[in-house]
């Protein structure tokens, strides 16, 4: 059990990667909740990828100063290596602020910031265990402290315990709820406080 894990990885990691660079060139003013493999649009769009709505909210084409698009702030967990990195990078390329959540690698994930950054991007990494209530809240006000939003949340961290039923440990179980599920919920919780008051979803 595990949301870090998506099933033939390449191919459908590009077209993840593919539809959320989509919704960053031509809604970037749409806030989403992104959830393992599962992409969830507030706008109710076509997207291609599998589509789980938990609301439906029309958003209104906003702009920068001068006409300027504002580019979307994206908050991606577990975004150090992996499936995580991949988007973080996909996201930052395509011109979106990416705070790039780890919890251990912190080498990983300030290289993740630096090639969003040479790229003419902006990014931060910031540590925190998702799975901790207070951390998610950090997390997610830093985000907003550094750029006045948060558009869109990529649920990425997650972690596996794999064996045996007969000899797994409560402990192991419990870690993986943790991360996987609870983490989700922390995460979204403490998101959705934000994107409510910027009136651009409804959940």
């Amino acid at each position: 059990m595990a949301t870090a894990r998506i099933g033939g990885a390449p191919g459908r990691l590009y077209a993840i990667s593919r539809e959320i660079s989509n919704l960053c060139r031509f809604a970037p003013n749409i806030p989403a909740f992104v959830s393992g493999s599962r992409f969830i649009s507030t706008n109710g769009g076509g997207s291609q990828a599998q589509v789980a709505a938990v609301g439906q909210s029309t958003v209104g084409g906003g702009g920068g100063k001068g006409g300027e698009v504002a580019r979307p702030v994206v908050v991606v967990t577990g975004a150090s290596r992996g499936i995580g990195r991949a988007i973080a990078l996909t996201l930052g390329k395509a011109g979106c602020k990416v705070l790039v959540n780890y919890a251990r690698s912190s080498n990983e994930a300030e290289q993740v910031s630096q090639e969003i950054e040479a790229c003419a991007g902006q990014s931060l990494a910031f540590r925190a265990d998702v799975s901790k209530g207070e951390d998610a809240e950090s997390m997610i006000k830093t985000a907003f402290d550094a750029w006045g939003a948060v558009d869109v949340l990529i649920n990425n961290a997650g972690i596996t315990r794999d064996g045996l039923l007969m000899g797994m440990k409560r402990s192991q179980w419990d870690e993986v709820i943790d991360l996987n599920l609870t983490g989700v919920f922390l995460c979204t919780q403490a998101a959705a406080k934000i994107m409510v008051k910027q009136r651009k979803v409804i959940i």
